[in-house]
């Protein structure tokens, strides 16, 4: 993770919700919000797992001129986010495709996947976007990013998840 990258970098991480009944997933206000008191803090990048509420993340990233990182599926690509889209560096990645596909291949042959399956970074589950130009022309990023990935899948790098 960052703390491999840089160990000095300081994580500021909140829910932007209790329950989801609340509108976490739901509310680009609550998002925007949440990205604006980080980015008060600080913060240089702001990254969103939350749903519709991420665009006000993104929105709020590209007001303040610093750097979103989006989820899911490549958000530099989406139209609702087109006015932003200099500042989405990145998009986190997960190959649901694949995912379904692998499934569906398996019970087409006749011998279903079953039990736990992890689409992860080892097998290309996850992953970065790069479709935005300035991902590739920053100084070092991608080697970092590769060499980051590298040492994850081999498990010389410990990624913690909450």
């Amino acid at each position: 993770g960052v703390k491999d990258t840089d160990p000095k970098v300081e994580v500021l991480s909140q829910y932007l919700t209790q329950t989801a009944e609340e509108g976490g997933f739901s509310s680009p206000d609550k998002g925007r919000a949440a990205a604006e008191g980080q980015i008060e803090k600080k913060a240089d990048v702001v990254y969103q797992a939350a749903g519709l509420s991420g665009q006000g993340v993104i929105e709020a990233a590209a007001k303040a001129k610093v750097w979103a990182i989006g989820v899911d599926s490549d958000q530099y690509g989406q139209e609702a986010l087109a006015a932003y889209k200099d500042h989405i560096l990145t998009s986190a990645l997960k190959d649901i495709n694949g995912a379904v596909f692998a499934l569906a291949t398996s019970v087409r042959d006749g011998k279903p996947l079953t039990g736990v399956k992890t689409f992860d970074l080892k097998s290309d589950g996850v992953g970065l976007a790069e479709t935005n130009p300035k991902y590739g022309e920053i100084a070092g990023l991608k080697d970092a990013v590769d060499k980051a990935k590298e040492g994850i899948v081999s498990g010389s790098i410990s990624v913690k998840s909450e």
